[in-house]
């Protein structure tokens, strides 16, 4: 995020470009300092936007085990949220691909299992009380209906009113919850329905 944080900072009697360095140094340590609480208990890949000359010094200093190789080499200042959004998810690619199979391999080892489920009637109530590790979703699919924590799951073949997508619905739970959610073309969906979870117990 774009913050208001000032940092003090002293140099001594080096050259200019030594005090360059030590405030551009220090300036990277403290982002690194107010990060790392943030990211203590995340395991989601990290994309790094910045200047050039600020990635090696980042790198140096940053511990996050998942900060990715690839960065945006920009200052985020110069770029519309869209665009920066769109360079962030090029940047994370090769790496989203690398877990997207890891996870469909993930959840073909547990078919005989009561770790997976692809029934929206199933996985919202899982959703809902955090046992949905990983959501898979077909791109471009709806299931409407409505959801009650109480009354459960009610699905209708057409859209009816005060309807909602249950399907987009699980999704953004799914990521309210801190979990990963793949949205991917319903032929990657590894249940063949439009949907299909990793649970958690």
């Amino acid at each position: 995020g774009r913050g208001t944080a000032r940092v003090g900072i002293q140099t001594g009697h080096g050259t200019p470009k030594d005090d360059q360095k030590t405030l551009v140094t220090e300036y990277v340590r403290s982002v690194v300092k107010h990060l790392e609480p943030v990211l203590r208990h995340e395991s989601s890949p990290l994309v790094l936007a910045a200047v050039q000359s600020l990635h090696p010094v980042f790198r140096e200093l940053c511990r996050y085990p998942y900060l990715l190789e690839e960065g945006v080499m920009a200052s985020p200042d110069s770029l519309t949220d869209s665009e920066l959004h769109r360079r962030a998810i090029e940047a994370a690619g090769p790496n989203r691909q690398a877990n997207l199979q890891a996870a469909i391999e993930r959840y073909r080892q547990m078919q005989r299992t009561d770790r997976i489920a692809y029934h929206i009637e199933q996985i919202l109530p899982a959703v809902e009380h955090g046992r949905v590790d990983v959501l898979f979703a077909g791109s471009g699919i709806h299931i409407w209906g409505k959801f009650d924590g109480e009354k459960g799951v009610t699905v209708h073949r057409d859209r009816e009113p005060h309807d909602v997508d249950l399907l987009d619905l699980a999704i953004c739970k799914t990521i309210e919850n801190g979990r990963t959610a793949y949205v991917v073309d319903s032929k990657v969906v590894p249940s063949h329905e439009p949907l299909a979870a990793i649970l958690k117990w």
